[in-house]
């Protein structure tokens, strides 16, 4: 079983309340996952104005995680990001051990520099003069926050994502101490997979085991509007024990988070023999906590499954072969309608009827908007509102199907879209859109042919 696993609180947006904290860290020691890694962006004292210490009424917060993270079994680490950090000053390393000393006094053993999204060459001239490498003074800076670090030591570089054989990545691995863990994504940002064959030629270049932030399901800047409600996937096992650990950074909303989540935690355990699916039914049942809350979520997550996991699938959902069923029966879809969608799915089967699959719509948004878990129905209220636009036009175009002499009937579709499109939050893309369209192209032929 790999060594490091469990979660980065580490995305631009609202940080998690304390409150939001507790949860997830009672989850993780459910499930058996044993790290939690503090770094949002947008926490201004941890980042843009890190000098600024934390008051005591926050760190008396930050005193009750750390007591109930111990006690779940889950080591809480605190990320330090010096944003412009000024490597000759002796001032700015004294603030920094400052901040890392008022953590120690509250019970924090385990610490992160966390130099991501920042430039890659010095700000000041005197730090090129002293250090010559950026490579040079980060690592000096890590062995400063290492000695007085009881627990584990990581560091986020500012390169953590693509081929992993740069010669910054070199010299890292050359000056940095192998208990200095080093983090890494992936080929990309967000990478749609992550290889056995990728992780061993990182950890090569850094002469340690890499350790893996991975970003998802993280829904941050313009990921946004995706939920990243589908499961955990497109990893190899094998990466489990060729790295020294896999955290996922997570998504802005807290409870939503957890389902994902969940299914990672079941990548944890069973290894080869995970399979995404069933370890997301499972997860859908615990945080709903009912068959018929979960069925909803299954299928907004299906239409809302635009993610960085799986670029090519964003119209891979249940109701696109409904849709090819449907008009197959009335003999073709109407060509002046226009061409496909891009990145439409391959034709497969059908399985039920697309009338069917708009009842269940509708069903499933009344089962969302009234959840048993009052926080993920927060958490997911923006999609809810989406799915339920999209409900709307699907029947009022089926219904333009079935009364094809009713203009006001055409017009109303044409009433509600904007209002349905003003949502950018992302559930189907333009499927219904399209779909609502070709159905009026489809009224005005039958009206041709009487």
């Amino acid at each position: 079983m790999t060594r490091y696993t469990g979660v980065i609180e580490g995305f631009y947006g609202r940080p998690y309340s304390f409150s939001e904290c507790h949860s997830l860290i009672s989850l993780m020691g459910k499930w058996g996952l044993n790290t939690y890694l503090y770094g949002p962006k947008n926490d201004t004292q941890h980042r843009n104005r890190w000098r600024e210490p934390y008051t005591p009424e926050e760190l008396a917060l930050f005193s009750a995680l750390v007591q109930h993270a111990r006690d779940a079994g889950v080591d809480f680490v605190v990320g330090l990001s010096p944003l412009e950090f000024h490597y000759s000053s002796s001032q700015d390393l004294d603030t920094l051990l400052f901040k890392q000393q008022q953590f120690l006094e509250i019970g924090v053993t385990s610490f992160s520099l966390l130099l991501d999204d920042m430039p890659e060459r010095f700000r000041y001239e005197d730090d090129a003069e002293k250090f010559g490498t950026l490579a040079h003074a980060q690592s000096w800076l890590c062995e400063q926050l290492r000695e007085r670090t009881p627990g584990v030591f990581s560091f986020v570089p500012t390169e953590y994502h693509g081929k992993g054989d740069s010669p910054y990545l070199r010299e890292l691995g050359e000056r940095l101490p192998e208990n200095i863990e080093i983090f890494w994504t992936g080929r990309d940002v967000c990478s749609p997979s992550i290889t056995t064959e990728h992780t061993r030629t990182v950890s090569k270049t850094l002469k340690r085991k890499v350790v893996y932030w991975d970003n998802y399901p993280v829904n941050d800047l313009e990921m946004r509007f995706d939920p990243h409600l589908l499961p955990y996937r497109n990893r190899e096992a094998g990466v489990l024990e060729e790295s020294g650990g896999i955290l996922l950074n997570l998504a802005l909303q807290p409870e939503a988070s957890k389902i994902p989540l969940i299914t990672f935690a079941r990548f944890v355990q069973d290894g080869e023999q995970y399979q995404p699916d069933a370890a997301w039914q499972e997860a859908l049942i615990e945080v709903t906590g009912n068959a018929e809350d979960a069925r909803a979520l299954e299928l907004l997550a299906d239409l809302a499954r635009r993610d960085p996991l799986d670029p090519k699938g964003t119209l891979d959902n249940h109701l696109y072969p409904l849709m090819d069923a449907f008009w197959e029966e009335l003999g073709g879809a109407p060509e002046v309608a226009g061409p496909e969608l891009q990145n439409r799915p391959a034709r497969k089967p059908a399985s039920g009827t697309l009338r069917e699959a708009a009842r269940e719509l509708e069903l499933a948004v009344f089962r969302l908007e009234h959840l048993k878990n009052r926080k993920l129905l927060a958490d997911l209220h923006p999609w809810t509102q989406k799915l339920g636009g999209q409900v709307r036009i699907l029947k009022l175009a089926l219904a333009v199907i079935d009364n094809p002499q009713d203009a006001r009937l055409r017009e109303v579709i044409f009433e509600d879209l904007p209002e349905v499109r003003a949502n950018f939050h992302w559930v189907a893309g333009d499927l219904i859109d399209q779909f609502a369209r070709r159905c009026v192209w489809y009224a005005h032929q039958k009206q041709r042919q009487e």
